[in-house]
C-alpha cells in the first residue's frame, strides 16, 4: 500500500522528463532554423519561402526531433536512476544508440568481413553505456549543483549550450557528406544534450511532495498534473506531425532552394529534409495538361518576316575556341579588346544571347556542325550518321575546306571517331596547331588554288584562346591569367580581321559568320576554364552574322543557339529542311527590317525584348517561341533559357534555380518563388526537350528500328527526375525497354527506386533485368546476394560493374577488378573514371596507389586522383602529389593537390610550392587556409601564433607585426594575400603602410610596447578592399566561411625585399575580420609546355 504512491509519483517525474526532453530537441530545432536563415539569408530568395517551407517540414522536424527527444529521456533517466540495477537497464538504450553508430560506420575495407563489422558495432555499444554508465553520478550531481541559485543555472545551461554548439559544428564539418551513421549520432546527440541544458530548470525528482499541488492544474472537477498535460500535448503533437507528414512533405518538394540551403548548412534539419524527400519524392514534373501539347517544335522556323538569299554566295564560319561573350566591344588599356570583330558587328547582325550545347569544344562543335544536340544523342548511341554542314553543302555544289586543331577531338574520343576520321566531311583539311600568320598562310594558299566562280565553304577554327594562356606580342595586358587570355583574345581578333580582309578580297559579298565553341570562366561561380556549368560565362557565346546587302545591321537579345546556323544557312540557299536537324531557321531575325530588336545589359548580357515582346506570366504572348529558345547541358547541370530567364537544374538531385538576368545578370538569386508558373512551365518543358532528343532521331534514323520511351531517352542524359518513370517500365512487357530501364536506374541511383527495383530482382523472369536490379540496389546500399556471385563468375564486364557496386557500399572484395579496369583506360569514360575513383576512397585501397599515381598526367582526372589518394591515407603518395604540385599549371588542380598534400601530413615539403604559387600572377585559391591548416603559415611570409592572435584582436584599432619575407621570386616586388572575410553588403578596407619600431619600453610600463598603435594616413595608405561575405559560398571549402583572400603588391618605395623581414602597420574597418596574411615574393607563372611535333594522318 506504501508504494502505490510513490510509484504514481515515479511515474509523473517520468512523464516530466519525457516531455522536457521533448521541448529541449524542438527547441534546439527551432534555433537551428533560425540561425541557418540568417546565415544564408542572401540566398533565401524571400520570406514567403522560409515561411512556407518550415511550414511544410515541420511535421518532419517533429518526429525527428521526437526521435532525439527519446536519447535525451533515456540520459536524464540514467541521471535520477537511484539504483545501479535501474542504470543499467537504462544505459542498455544508449548501448543500442551506439550500436546502431558503429554498425552503421562500419563496413569499410578494414570492417568488410560480418564478424568484424558486428564486433565493431558491439565494441562502440559496449564504449557508449559505459560512458554513460561512469558519467552519471558526477552529472547528477553537478546537476543538482546547477540548481542550487539561478546563477549556477545559468552558466550549467551556457556550458551545455557551448557542448551543443561544438557537437553541430563537428556534425556540419568533420567528414561531410561521409559516414550518414556518425553524422545522424551526432544529431541525436545534440538533441539528447540539448535537454541536460533544459533540466536545470524544473524540479528534480527530490522535490517534496509538499509542493504537489503546484504541479497540479485544476479544471472545475477535474485535477491533473502539469506532466501528464505535457505528455498529453507532446503526444498529440506527435501524432499530428505523423499524419500531416506526408502532405507536408509535398508542399515542399518544389522549394528547391530551400531544400539545397538545409541540406548544406543545418546539420540537424537536414534530416527532416530528407525524410520529407523520402515519403514524398519531388514529382517528375509530367504535363498536367494541355498546355505541353501546344509548344511549338524547336526546329520549327521563327514565324514570319522577310527571308534570306545567299544562294552564290561564299560562306566564312569562324569560330573561337572559349571566347566569352563579353569580350566583344571589351576595352583594355582604353583600347578596343576586339576592334575587328567590332567591326564586323557594325556591318551584321550581333545576337546578344547566343548559347552553346555543351561548354565541351568537341561536343559543342558536332552540335554546330550537325545542327542538332549531339551530347544525347552520342549517350543514346545515336547520332553517328548524322548529316553535316560540308556534306550537305557539298551536295549543292560547294567545295569545303576545314582549318582546325587536333584538340578539338579531345574530350571523349571514343565517341567522335565517326567525325574525326571523316574530318567532319569536309574535302579539304588541315588539321594542326597553327596560329596567326601560318594559318593565314595556309588558307592564302588554298583559295589562290580556287577558280573564282567555285562556291566555297570555308571553316577556320582558332584554339589560341584556350587554356594554357599565352601573352601574345603587342597584346601585353598583365600576368595574370585573364589579362593573358585577353591578349589571346585580342590577337585572335587580329587574325580575324586579316581573314575577313583575305575573302572579301576574292568574294566581297561572301557571308561572314563568327561564334565559338564556349567560354570560359573565371571565378564567377567559384570555378575555372569551362565544360562544368551552364552559367553564363561557360556557354553564352558572341555570334555575329554579315552577309551584305541581304542583312539589316542590328542587334537581337532573345536566345538563340549555335545549332541554328545550319538550318538558317541551307533555308538561306534554298535547300529543303533537314527532318532530323534540331536547330531553328533566324532567318526572319536575320531579315528583319528594324535596325534593332531590344539593348544589351551594361555587361553585355541579354536584356529584355522591347516593350511588347515580354511574355511572362500574364502576357497575352505567352508562348516561349516568342522568347527564343537555348538549351544546354554537362553531366550534371542543364540550360533552359526563354526571354532573360535562365532555368538551371542540377540533373541528378531533380532540384532546378531560375534566374532572371534583367535583374540579375550574375545569377545569384533564385526567382522561382516570384514567378512559380513560369518555373513550373520552364521545367516542364526542359524535360520534354530532354526527351524529346531520341524521338528527332529515331524518326531520320537509316538504319531500321525503332526509338526508346521519352524516360529511356530522358535517363540517358542524365536526368535523375526520370527515375520514376523509369520504375514504372520495369513493368513493360518488352524485356529490352525493362533492360535498359534498370540499367538506368542504376546509374541514376535514386532511392525512391528501390521497391520497384526490389520487385523486379524477385519476379521478373529475365536474367539480365535481375543483374540489373541487383546491382542498382547493391549501389543503394541495400545488398543482394546475387551481386557476389556477378563479381565471381560474371562475365568482364559485369564483374567490373558489380566490384564497383561494392566498392561504393564499402565492400572491397571486388577491388582487383576495380584495379584492372581502372588500367584498362579504353574501357572507361571520364564519368565511368570519377565513380572509380570514389569508390578506391570508399575502401581506401593501398593497392591503387601506385596506379593512381601513375594516372596523374590525366589533366582532367588530377585533381579527382588526388582527392582520392588523400582519402586512401597511404602518406607515401605525398611525394608524388608534391612533384606533380611543383609543375601544375591549372589553378583548381593545384587546390586539390594542395589540399591532398594537406591531408597527408605535409608540411616542410608545401612551403616552396605555396611560397611560388602564392607569388603568381593569379595567387593559389585559399592558399593561406592551406598554409594553416598545415600549420606553416610562419613559414612562408606569415606571422607566428602569438603574432596572428595579435593581429586578429588589434586589426580594427590599428597594429604593427613583423613579417619575414621569404626567399625566392623574380625580383620584381613582394606582394601581401590577406584572408578576411567584411560584414554587410559594401564589404570594407584594409589600410597598409610601412611599420615603424614602437618607442621602447621603460621600467615603468612594460606594457608600453603591446599597447603601442601605429598611426596610419589613410589618404597615404595601401587599400585593400574586401568584397562582403557571400554566405553559403566558402571557396574551397578550406577555412572559414565567407573569408576571402585579397592580394596586393606593395609599392616599391617601401623597400620589401625577399629574404629580409618587413614591418607591416595594418587598420581594418570595423566591419572587417583579419584571419590570416602573409609576404610573398612576385613569381612568373609556370611556362606552358612546348609545342608537340605535329605528324599528319
Amino acid at each position: 500500500m506504501t508504494r502505490q504512491p510513490h510509484e504514481r509519483q515515479r511515474r509523473l517525474h517520468l512523464g516530466e522528463r519525457l516531455a522536457l526532453a521533448l521541448l529541449a530537441a524542438w527547441s534546439l530545432l527551432a534555433l537551428e532554423l533560425a540561425v541557418v536563415a540568417w546565415g544564408t539569408r542572401a540566398r533565401i530568395t524571400s520570406i514567403w519561402e522560409l515561411q512556407h517551407g518550415a511550414i511544410g517540414l515541420t511535421p518532419a522536424w517533429v518526429l525527428v526531433g521526437a526521435a532525439g527527444a527519446l536519447l535525451g529521456w533515456l540520459l536524464l533517466e540514467l541521471l535520477a536512476a537511484p539504483t545501479w540495477r535501474r542504470r543499467a537497464v537504462l544505459a542498455l538504450g544508449w548501448a543500442l544508440w551506439g550500436g546502431a553508430i558503429g554498425w552503421g560506420v562500419g563496413g569499410g575495407r578494414h570492417l568488410a568481413a560480418p564478424e568484424q563489422r558486428w564486433g565493431f558495432a558491439g565494441l562502440v555499444a559496449l564504449l557508449a553505456a559505459a560512458a554513460a554508465l561512469a558519467a552519471a553520478p558526477g552529472t547528477a550531481r553537478a546537476l543538482r549543483w546547477a540548481r542550487e541559485t539561478r546563477r549556477r543555472r545559468i552558466l550549467w545551461s551556457l556550458g551545455v549550450a557551448l557542448v551543443v554548439a561544438l557537437v553541430q559544428l563537428a556534425n556540419l564539418y568533420i567528414l561531410p557528406r561521409l559516414y550518414p551513421a556518425f553524422h545522424a549520432g551526432l544529431s541525436s546527440l545534440a538533441l539528447a544534450l540539448a535537454a541536460l541544458g533544459w533540466a536545470v530548470w524544473f524540479p528534480s525528482q527530490s522535490t517534496s511532495q509538499s509542493d504537489g499541488a503546484s504541479r497540479r492544474w485544476t479544471l472545475g472537477r477535474w485535477t491533473f498534473s502539469r506532466a501528464a498535460a505535457g505528455i498529453a500535448v507532446a503526444v498529440g503533437m506527435v501524432a499530428v506531425a505523423a499524419l500531416a507528414l506526408v502532405p507536408g512533405a509535398r508542399s515542399v518538394s518544389g522549394f528547391d532552394n530551400l531544400r539545397w540551403i538545409l541540406l548544406e548548412h543545418a546539420p540537424t534539419l537536414r534530416w527532416g529534409v530528407r525524410l520529407a524527400a523520402t515519403v514524398a519524392p519531388p514529382p517528375p514534373n509530367r504535363c498536367q495538361d494541355a498546355s505541353c501539347e501546344e509548344l511549338p517544335s524547336v526546329s520549327a522556323a521563327t514565324p514570319g518576316g522577310p527571308t534570306l538569299d545567299w544562294s552564290g554566295r561564299d560562306i566564312v564560319l569562324i569560330t573561337v575556341d572559349a571566347l566569352r561573350a563579353d569580350r566583344l566591344g571589351a576595352t583594355r588599356g582604353g583600347r578596343p579588346l576586339t576592334p575587328e570583330l567590332d567591326a564586323l558587328a557594325r556591318e551584321g547582325v550581333v545576337f546578344e544571347a547566343a548559347y552553346a550545347a555543351t561548354p565541351h569544344t568537341s561536343y559543342s562543335l558536332t552540335s554546330l556542325m550537325t545542327g542538332k544536340y549531339m551530347r544525347p544523342l552520342l549517350l543514346q548511341g545515336a547520332g553517328e550518321d548524322s548529316d553535316t554542314w560540308a556534306g550537305l553543302l557539298r551536295t549543292y555544289g560547294y567545295r569545303t575546306a576545314a582549318f582546325y586543331p587536333p584538340a578539338v577531338f579531345f574530350i571523349d574520343t571514343a565517341r567522335f571517331r565517326r567525325f574525326e576520321e571523316s574530318r567532319l566531311d569536309f574535302e579539304y583539311t588541315k588539321v594542326e596547331f597553327a596560329e596567326g600568320e601560318k594559318r593565314l598562310g595556309q588558307i592564302r594558299d588554298y583559295l589562290a588554288q580556287q577558280p573564282p566562280e567555285q562556291r566555297l565553304f570555308l571553316w577556320l577554327h582558332l584554339f589560341g584562346p584556350h587554356e594554357p594562356y599565352e601573352a601574345q606580342p603587342g597584346y601585353d595586358f598583365g600576368a595574370r591569367d585573364v589579362d593573358r587570355y585577353d591578349s589571346e583574345v585580342a590577337f585572335a581578333d587580329h587574325t580575324v580581321g586579316e581573314l575577313v580582309r583575305m575573302v572579301r578580297a576574292r568574294s566581297p559579298r561572301a557571308v561572314i559568320v563568327v561564334t565559338a565553341d564556349h567560354g570560359e570562366e573565371f571565378g564567377e561561380h567559384g570555378g575555372r576554364y569551362h565544360g562544368t556549368t551552364v552559367y553564363e560565362e561557360q556557354v553564352r557565346v558572341p555570334l555575329v552574322v554579315v552577309a551584305p546587302g541581304d542583312v539589316v545591321p542590328g542587334r537581337v537579345s532573345r536566345p538563340v543557339q549555335t545549332i541554328d546556323l545550319l538550318p538558317t544557312v541551307l533555308s538561306a540557299l534554298g535547300v529543303p529542311p533537314q527532318p532530323r536537324i534540331r536547330g531553328r531557321d533566324l532567318s526572319p531575325l536575320l531579315a528583319r527590317r528594324t535596325p534593332r530588336e531590344g539593348a544589351a545589359a551594361p555587361d553585355g548580357s541579354a536584356a529584355p525584348p522591347p516593350a511588347g515582346e515580354e511574355s511572362g506570366e500574364g502576357s497575352p504572348k505567352g508562348n516561349a517561341q516568342d522568347e527564343g529558345l537555348a538549351v544546354a547541358e554537362t553531366e550534371d547541370y542543364a540550360l533552359l533559357a526563354e526571354g532573360t530567364f535562365r532555368l538551371i537544374c542540377e540533373r541528378r538531385v531533380g532540384a532546378c534555380q531560375l534566374f532572371d538576368l534583367a535583374t540579375d545578370p550574375a545569377q545569384r538569386v533564385d526567382v522561382s518563388g516570384r514567378h512559380p508558373e513560369r518555373f513550373r512551365r520552364m521545367r516542364e518543358r526542359s524535360r520534354q526537350l530532354a526527351a524529346s532528343h531520341g524521338e528527332f532521331e529515331s524518326r531520320g534514323l537509316r538504319a531500321e528500328g525503332r526509338g526508346w520511351p521519352a524516360p529511356i531517352l530522358r535517363g540517358i542524359s542524365g536526368d535523375g527526375d526520370a527515375a520514376p518513370d523509369l520504375s514504372e517500365l520495369l513493368d513493360d512487357a518488352d524485356p529490352a525497354i525493362r533492360r535498359k530501364s534498370a540499367e538506368l536506374l542504376f546509374e541514376l541511383q535514386r532511392p525512391e527506386t528501390a521497391g520497384s527495383l526490389r520487385l523486379s530482382l524477385t519476379r521478373d523472369e529475365d536474367p539480365e533485368v535481375r543483374r540489373w536490379a541487383a546491382l542498382a540496389l547493391t549501389r543503394l546500399g541495400e545488398g543482394a546476394p546475387l551481386v557476389y556471385e556477378l563479381v565471381q563468375d560474371g562475365e568482364p564486364p559485369v564483374r567490373r560493374l558489380a566490384a564497383l557496386a561494392l566498392a561504393e557500399t564499402g565492400d572491397a572484395r571486388g577491388e582487383r577488378e576495380l584495379l584492372a579496369w581502372w588500367n584498362d583506360a579504353a574501357a572507361r569514360d571520364f564519368e565511368r573514371s570519377r565513380q572509380l575513383l570514389r569508390a578506391f576512397a570508399k575502401i581506401r585501397s593501398e593497392a591503387a596507389v601506385a596506379p593512381l599515381v601513375g594516372s596523374l598526367g590525366d589533366v582532367r582526372l588530377r585533381p579527382d586522383i588526388a582527392r582520392t589518394l588523400a582519402a586512401i591515407g597511404d602518406k607515401d603518395a605525398r611525394w608524388f602529389l608534391v612533384r606533380a604540385l611543383m609543375n601544375e599549371r591549372y589553378q583548381s588542380a593545384r587546390s586539390a593537390l594542395v589540399e591532398a598534400i594537406v591531408a597527408l601530413g605535409g608540411k616542410g615539403d608545401l612551403v616552396i610550392p605555396l611560397v611560388r604559387f602564392l607569388g603568381v600572377p593569379d595567387p593559389l585559391q585559399d592558399g593561406l587556409a592551406h598554409a594553416q591548416k598545415a600549420d606553416i603559415l610562419h613559414h612562408i611570409g606569415g606571422p607566428k601564433r602569438e603574432q596572428l592572435r595579435r593581429v586578429r584582436s588589434l586589426a580594427n584599432s590599428g597594429v604593427v607585426t613583423h613579417l619575414n619575407v621569404p626567399p625566392g621570386g623574380n625580383g620584381t616586388g613582394v606582394r601581401l594575400v590577406v584572408r578576411a572575410r567584411a560584414r554587410g553588403s559594401e564589404g570594407g578596407v584594409i589600410y597598409l603602410q610601412r611599420g615603424t619600431e614602437p618607442p621602447p619600453s621603460n621600467s615603468k610600463d612594460s606594457k608600453v610596447r603591446f599597447r603601442y598603435r601605429p598611426t596610419i594616413e589613410r589618404e597615404k595608405a595601401l587599400e585593400v578592399r574586401i568584397p562582403p561575405t557571400q554566405h553559403g559560398a566558402g571557396g574551397s571549402g578550406v577555412g572559414a566561411e565567407g573569408a576571402t583572400e585579397v592580394a596586393v603588391t606593395l609599392p616599391d618605395a617601401w623597400r620589401a625585399r625577399p629574404g629580409h623581414p618587413f614591418p607591416l602597420a595594418l587598420f581594418a574597418d570595423q566591419n572587417v575580420e583579419v584571419e590570416a596574411l602573409a609576404l610573398v615574393p612576385l613569381a612568373d607563372e609556370l611556362p606552358p609546355p612546348p609545342p608537340e611535333p605535329w605528324q599528319p594522318k
